[in-house]
């Protein structure tokens, strides 16, 4: 939903809200279905059905597993700390 806003003085007032999108957005507290962008952009996560998540999982791992061995010291390599 969106509503133009104004502010005249010390008076708030908002126009009629008007539906952006329709659909099934996941709006679970205390966590977001979307975020705004500094520049005014937004990102909003639609949710799958079942069907929709399989398809996602087979085109994108179904064929191949990979496994990375000693991480830790591979992240350490790059981002040192003080001991």
């Amino acid at each position: 939903m969106s509503a133009k806003i104004r502010i005249e003085g010390d008076r708030l007032t908002a126009e009629q809200p008007v539906e952006l999108f329709e659909g099934a957005y996941p709006n679970a507290f205390p966590i977001r279905a979307y975020d705004v962008a500094p520049d005014g952009r937004f990102l909003m996560i639609k949710t799958m059905d079942s069907a929709g998540w399989k398809e996602l999982f087979e085109e994108t791992y179904a064929d191949h597993i990979r496994i990375r061995q000693n991480w830790f010291e591979e992240l350490h390599e790059l981002v040192p700390i003080d001991d």
